[in-house]
């Protein structure tokens, strides 16, 4: 039928995503409702797939980057986040694969949300999905969605876990009380973002790796919150790549620019206009503009914040943005983590940032 499927599962959404030939909508449905419909349990084929989901989770273990990767969920959201929230080795060698073909066929059950990209009307391709999807009048409800917000800091401490290289990852964690979408300038943020950590002509990189050489990678941002609703702060983080006995120079380094941001007229001249001319070109379309759409809806944005950084971004200027990091970003209680060879570094010097907490991959893996 030259048409694929695609099923992906996040914190709180199943899609189910089918493309192909426009011609082939209908009998592609079909087939796709088909296989969901009249899936049956086969327990070899379970058992296969138990093996290699527990084989990837030792090989995460020894891959430095996912090592990373869960330090520093732990230390933005605490022992269970969205990483740890997992099926254990003993429920998986015990669940029934019956159950879960349950849960598959359950699915049509619920309401569902249809988004379609293609040459046919809305009315006839509606015609064609409710001739196939059985929509019901009143849908099951929907499990309420559960969102981890990032943890409030409210004093330094160091996490460290241990991974054997000559190279250790470094990062930072900051969020404070207050900063939401709705008190912290969006335009601002956004220009700050730019001219400091997001690109290699930004502030950070060209002092941390090209004039100094204390890293192979570096970073920051001020991030936006995920959600508008609720209380979802800003989250100030960073990020270094360097090697083990760097460490101590790259950390004084990145802690004196985040607090003493250095100022040049010609880094922010060339951060505005990168920034502008982003704007002036950047197209969304095609069924991206479906992406785009559903990610706003669920974050509950309902204007493009583009055009709100367009239009006011002409006259901002480099003290507006030396006003901004005096305001928003210097001197912030912070949670750094750092993955490396324990053995290789200064816990001394480490300390004088905050409290040391060393940490095992159990402790960050959740097994």
């Amino acid at each position: 039928m030259a048409c694929s499927f695609y099923v992906s599962v996040s914190q709180n959404t199943c899609t189910i995503t089918l493309s192909g030939l426009a011609e082939n909508m209908q009998p592609s449905l079909e087939l796709l409702m088909e296989l969901g419909l009249d899936a049956q349990p086969d327990m070899g084929v379970y058992k296969s797939l138990i093996t290699n989901v527990l084989k990837n989770r030792i090989d995460a273990k020894a891959d430095q980057r996912t090592c990373f990767q869960r330090l520093q969920m732990y230390a933005q959201y605490g022992p269970e986040n969205p990483s740890t929230l997992i099926i254990s080795e003993k429920d998986l060698l015990e669940t029934d694969p019956a159950t879960l073909i349950d849960k598959i066929h359950d699915l049509i059950s619920y309401g569902v949300e249809v988004y379609y990209y293609g040459p046919e009307s809305i009315e006839k391709a509606g015609e064609i999905f409710t001739s196939v999807y059985p929509v019901r009048e009143t849908p099951r409800e929907s499990p309420e969605k559960k969102y981890f917000i990032p943890q409030v800091t409210l004093d330094n401490k160091i996490y460290l876990a241990q991974y054997d290289a000559n190279q250790l990852y470094y990062a930072s964690y900051s969020a404070r009380e207050g900063e939401t979408f709705d008190n912290v300038p969006y335009t601002l943020a956004r220009m700050y973002n730019e001219y400091f950590g997001s690109s290699m002509n930004a502030v950070v990189f060209q002092e941390m790796r090209e004039a100094r050489g204390l890293a192979y990678s570096a970073s920051a941002r001020y991030g936006e919150p995920a959600r508008i609703q609720e209380d979802f702060p800003y989250v100030f983080t960073s990020f270094i790549a360097t090697q083990n006995d760097k460490m101590r120079e790259a950390m004084d380094a990145f802690h004196d620019i985040i607090n003493e941001m250095p100022e040049s007229e010609k880094s922010f001249e060339l951060a505005k206009e990168g920034l502008i001319s982003t704007l002036r070109t950047d197209r969304i379309m095609g069924r991206s503009l479906l992406n785009y759409y559903r990610q706003a809806k669920d974050k509950g944005l309902w204007e493009d914040m583009r055009r709100e950084v367009f239009n006011h971004v002409q006259p901002i200027e480099l003290q507006d943005i030396v006003d901004f990091q005096k305001e928003w970003i210097a001197n912030r209680p912070t949670v750094y983590t750092i993955l490396s060879d324990i053995k290789a570094l200064d816990l001394d010097y480490l300390s004088g940032y905050g409290e040391v907490i060393k940490l095992d991959l159990k402790d960050i893996f959740g097994y």
